[in-house]
């Protein structure tokens, strides 16, 4: 499978309309890397997940990259997985900042154990 890759030097603005879709697979770089402002997300992110990658709990796929956030630059509305997992795992959205000065922020999907969830 061949991921797009989207790397925006400048505003990337998502509006409560508009709808990004990642494909996700274990491995890549984040699809969509923001640089220079802070990105203003809304609406809605749907995933697939490529047909080549198996979901295993513990992974950790970026969706985005950012030098920046501030107070504006938001979260989605909505996150609509398309796609089956295996029984028993989830996907859940991550907001992390830089583990070290200079990092980049990111937003990521973590694989995980619905025993965990309820547990």
């Amino acid at each position: 499978s061949n991921q797009g890759r989207l790397i925006i030097n400048g505003l990337y603005k998502q509006t409560d309309a508009g709808e990004l879709e990642v494909e996700l697979e274990y491995g890549q770089p984040a699809p969509v890397q923001i640089t220079s402002v802070p990105p203003r997300i809304a609406g809605v992110l749907s995933l697939t997940i490529a047909d080549d990658y198996i979901p295993q709990d513990g992974d950790i796929i970026p969706i985005v990259t950012s030098e920046f956030i501030d107070k504006d630059s938001g979260e989605w509305s909505f996150v609509i997985v398309k796609d089956p997992l295996l029984e028993g795992l989830y996907l859940k959205i991550s907001y992390s900042e830089p583990q070290s000065p200079g990092g980049l922020y990111s937003i990521s999907a973590e694989v995980d154990s619905l025993d965990k969830f309820f547990g």
